[in-house]
């Protein structure tokens, strides 16, 4: 077994450790003071009670998404783009999907440094993320529109080498939202499911830009693949 020389952790603060990071909770946030633009893909399949009924909702979304750090745990964003439900209650035509959030972050990091000079970096982070969207209907379907209200916590870890950084981790999350039908009826909406893991990977292919992609697995299917640009 190896030994170590020395052993420097950052413990978790409150109310947030002035420190960056690449990875897990913090992968999304911009630097203190700055913004961040990233275009990506992304789809998701997840159970939810429509009014007291199961389905299996699956969306396809493609959307913009814009972020600002004013301080050291707090993350502002607001995001558009188009989403359809190909395969579910609703139809396959495209829908305007707008909101925001804000994302609310601890971070902390491991150094381990071993007797012959290497060190392995550890990071981790605990994220609290609320957010609030709307799918607006393009005026011939069923409903009007469809309000969400999200919140979400995740727990998780990361490690970088070289220009890689991928991360691993779990979320809890709960959705509830209401459709607004043509007839002004409205019907409550659900999630099922609240826990799920996940895997990310980010890979700088600039100083200012970097490739991103995430995957979720167990009660909610998710996959994004997109890009994200510092300003």
């Amino acid at each position: 077994m190896k030994k170590y020389a020395g052993i420097l952790i950052c413990i978790f603060s409150f109310p947030f450790l002035l420190l960056g990071q690449d990875v897990g909770s913090g992968a999304d946030i911009p630097s203190i003071g700055h913004a961040s633009l990233s275009l990506s893909y992304e789809k998701l399949s997840r159970y939810f009670n429509i009014d007291g009924q199961k389905d299996k909702v699956k969306r396809e979304i493609l959307k913009a998404t814009f972020r600002f750090r004013p301080s050291q745990g707090i993350n502002l964003y607001t995001f558009a783009g188009a989403s359809d439900f190909p395969n579910s209650f609703a139809d396959s035509e495209k829908h305007l999907y707008y909101g925001g959030g804000i994302k609310l972050v601890m971070l902390g990091e491991v150094d381990i440094e071993e007797e012959d000079g290497s060190s392995i970096n550890i990071k981790g982070g605990i994220g609290l993320d609320l957010q609030v969207s709307r799918l607006q209907s393009s005026g011939h379907d069923s409903y009007k529109k469809l309000g969400l209200t999200e919140i979400q916590g995740a727990v998780d870890f990361g490690l970088q080498v070289f220009q890689f950084a991928g991360y691993m981790g779990f979320k809890f999350s709960g959705i509830s939202g209401d459709f607004t039908l043509i007839d002004e009826r409205k019907m409550d909406a659900k999630a099922r499911g609240l826990f799920s893991l996940f895997l990310g990977l980010n890979f700088p292919i600039s100083r200012r830009l970097t490739l991103i992609s995430e995957y979720s697995f167990f009660t909610e299917r998710y996959w994004s693949l997109g890009l994200r640009m510092n300003i």
